[in-house]
């Protein structure tokens, strides 16, 4: 989602960054980048080993795409996260992008998603159909009745095209079908 969010921004010609930070199990290079190529990523700038601009890689898909990849996997990633660099890595990214998109770990699963409530604008939750327990879609209500999701917003993803009720005719907009009054 972060990937086609960061590529739709881009292809609209916006200048777009992507941010991997699920440092649990990221898979955001795969998706922008070079799997293959070794390359800094946000842990090397959090650990003081590397610099803002030695971090930031241009999608090989669009021109006005940057991302930046995970890197190694830390065995702290939530002590990373707080450790002050983040805020002034976003502060700089600011005004040379129209747009960050932030990639991270599950809500609820790990803290590191709630640690970077104070450097974003709007949070998406994705939930897949059949899949995502209620009890989780509970608890991002909950989070967002309390006032600690920024603009939130959920996809549900993974339906699949039945015969339930719908909106009847081609991509599933449309009223009802007129010859069955």
């Amino acid at each position: 989602i972060s990937a086609n969010l960061g590529m739709t921004y881009a292809l609209a010609g916006k200048r777009t960054l992507v941010v991997g930070l699920d440092l649990r199990k990221p898979k955001l290079n795969q998706y922008l980048g070079e799997p293959a190529r070794e390359q800094p990523g946000i842990t090397h700038y959090l650990i003081g080993q590397a610099g803002a601009e030695a971090i930031l890689q241009t999608s090989i898909y669009a021109d006005t795409l940057d991302y930046i990849n995970t890197g190694p996997l830390p065995p702290n990633p939530a002590e990373l996260i707080l450790n002050g660099k983040l805020g002034e890595l976003f502060e700089s990214l600011k005004s040379r992008y129209d747009y960050i998109v932030v990639d991270t770990a599950p809500v609820g699963l790990v803290a590191d998603a709630m640690l970077l409530m104070p450097f974003v604008d709007a949070t998406i939750c994705v939930t897949r159909f059949g899949k995502t327990d209620k009890n989780l879609v509970r608890f991002m209500d909950q989070l967002n009745r309390e006032g600690k999701l920024q603009n939130p917003a959920l996809v549900l993803n993974g339906v699949k095209k039945g015969r339930g009720y719908g909106y009847g005719y081609g991509y599933g907009y449309g009223y009802y079908d007129e010859g069955k009054q």
